[in-house]
């Protein structure tokens, strides 16, 4: 079993374009598909027939530069420029894996690769049994976030600065 890398993308295009690109990560056997992508959804699907926005979710096997880009299973075809060329769309598109630590963030626009970026991230995760009051935790993990980062006894450290915020 990979490692999981989480994502979220925006797709802007025709509304039929992005709905083509909805099924080439859903696993459509064209020979320009995603690879090894899982639990695909939408949360965004609006605008008119000229003018489309979606914003997908879902999980892939280790990272997107993997699943989606010339490094990984395409054997040296990067997968979003032929796609977002293809189908004429504006793509962002950010992932995060902890247990490798890291989060990534690519671009692209008619085939064209506007950013491809990577940070280091890593998740801490509080065991309040174990660790009932801060100090606690610090005494066996020094190097634990600071108090106030943890949220839900979780707290991220590295990564980009607003993760997850779109640009296009």
């Amino acid at each position: 079993m990979p490692n999981l890398c989480v994502f979220s993308m925006k797709i802007k295009g025709t509304e039929e374009n992005c709905r083509k690109w909805l099924e080439l990560l859903k696993g459509n056997t064209d020979e320009a598909h995603f690879y090894r992508m899982d639990d695909i959804y939408t949360s965004v699907e609006e605008g008119t027939e000229e003018s489309f926005v979606m914003v997908i979710h879902g999980v892939c096997a280790w990272s997107l530069e993997t699943c989606c880009r010339a490094s990984g299973y395409s054997h040296g075809v990067d997968l979003f420029a032929v796609n977002t060329k293809r189908f004429s769309l504006a793509m962002e598109a950010w992932g995060e894996e902890t247990g490798m630590g890291f989060q990534e963030h690519y671009v692209y626009k008619n085939g064209e690769c506007l950013k491809e970026e990577c940070e280091d991230y890593t998740e801490f995760w509080w065991d309040r049994e174990a660790y009932p009051i801060y100090e606690d935790l610090l005494s066996e993990f020094p190097d634990a976030p600071e108090k106030e980062k943890f949220v839900e006894d979780y707290a991220g450290v590295g990564g980009f600065e607003g993760y997850g915020e779109w640009t296009i």
